[in-house]
């Protein structure tokens, strides 16, 4: 295995507020589940995490704190696999000082979670993708095809993938911040916050032609069933409608705008929102009403000033001490951050590895940590023409994802 070169990395403009807001009992993380056709070998896994280790030095890495920033500095040591315990237990402080990405396996299972200020979803897609092009390289010894979204491991990381790139596409326009009152999703908390998670695999094709049906992407037909479902759940719990606008957090892929290549997080995100009229539309028409707010809220002119807002709010800060920056940023949080909206609804889209690799494995989930105030999340990930929709959540109660899911097969 190459020696890694020593260098460290200041966390990128997202990272930091991961980092502000991180608590005993509430890490901002998420986990990339592979489900292979065979039994995972684990001293084959791990010599795989020894072999990428060196490839990805911006996430296989710790936090550490200096006194105006953060640090990311790369680990020296390759994690350990270890067998399957308990979804996204929360990181210590500890672990994520040592190494804030975590390995797993069980059974038929390869599993990798993620704190948030590490990688954005595409970035720990990459390594997973990697980490399984390298298993199977080992385990079959194949030639693997490699891309964009399967590396080269006897390459050195590149200086585009290591790039803050916020920074790189920040304007000069900025944008204020926007703070609503909106309705919050309640529930009893499992003991320990351990997590629960409800998942149903579609045909990715079902869905698709279901939301083109509406003349939307697949991303907003979800969203606009996830949120017929907020109300729905409150309506079934209280009798009562909801008085509140149900907003949901849409995270967006910002190389898809932007020419970027950064493993970091390079990721925003949308709040569409209805209120009670709006949910008594014909769906159609609610529809439209939620892909107009996604496509003024996705346009390049929002996200450079939302950019532009973030990376200025960094640079006038710099030389604060960061302990005094850490509660400025969790203050900011609390009234801009989780209570903007009620739930995320996170997709991955389609991802697709290459074609020697198919056939050994079945499918792939996505799964989020739950918020602390509004205890759901929901991540959708497509793969090999099968759609993983997974809620993950703190609390006892699971009729939101009955009825999401009850909703979602009246509209197939």
């Amino acid at each position: 295995m190459k020696e890694r070169i020593k260098r460290t990395y200041n966390l990128d403009n997202s990272a930091i507020m991961h980092m502000a807001t991180l608590r005993k009992d509430h890490a901002n993380s998420f986990r990339i589940v592979y489900t292979l056709k065979e039994a995972v070998r684990p001293e084959i896994l791990q010599e795989a995490i020894n072999n990428i280790t060196p490839r990805f030095p911006t996430i296989i890495a710790g936090v550490k704190n200096g006194f105006f920033r953060h640090k990311v500095v790369p680990s020296e040591i390759p994690p350990t696999a270890k067998f399957e315990d308990e979804c996204l237990k929360t990181m210590s402080r500890r672990e994520v000082r040592e190494c804030a990405v975590r390995f797993f396996y069980k059974e038929n299972r390869i599993i990798a979670e993620f704190f948030h200020s590490m990688t954005d979803g595409y970035g720990g897609t990459v390594l997973m993708n990697t980490l399984l092009g390298e298993y199977f390289r080992i385990r079959y010894s194949m030639d693997i095809h490699t891309n964009d979204m399967i590396l080269r491991c006897d390459e050195d990381a590149q200086e585009k993938e290591q790039q803050d790139d916020f920074f790189t596409y920040a304007g000069e326009t900025s944008a204020p911040l926007r703070h609503h009152s909106v309705y919050q999703i309640p529930g009893t908390i499992i003991t320990g916050h351990k997590i629960a998670t409800d998942t149903t695999i579609y045909n990715a094709d079902t869905i698709l032609s279901a939301a083109h049906k509406h003349n939307v992407s697949v991303t907003t037909f979800l969203c606009g069933i996830l949120m017929k479902a907020v109300m729905e759940s409150h309506r079934r719990r209280t009798g009562e409608s909801i008085q509140k606008p149900v907003q949901v957090m849409v995270p967006i892929n910002l190389r898809k705008l932007f020419p970027s290549k950064t493993l970091r997080n390079f990721s925003l995100y949308a709040l569409p929102h209805i209120s009670e009229s709006d949910n008594k539309k014909p769906f159609s028409e609610m529809l439209a009403d939620i892909k107009n707010q996604m496509k003024k809220e996705f346009s390049r002119e929002t996200i450079e000033k939302t950019i532009t807002t973030h990376t200025k709010a960094e640079k006038n800060i710099s030389l604060v001490p960061l302990w005094i920056k850490c509660m400025a940023l969790r203050f900011i949080n609390d009234k801009f951050g989780e209570c903007n909206s009620c739930i995320s609804l996170s997709n991955l889209g389609n991802i697709s590895l290459s074609s020697e690799l198919d056939e050994y494995v079945e499918n792939m989930h996505l799964i989020l940590t739950p918020r602390r105030k509004s205890p759901y999340n929901c991540g959708v990930v497509s793969f090999c023409g099968m759609m993983s929709i997974t809620f993950s959540r703190i609390c006892i109660e699971n009729d939101l994802a009955e009825i999401f899911f009850e909703i979602l097969q009246c509209n197939l």
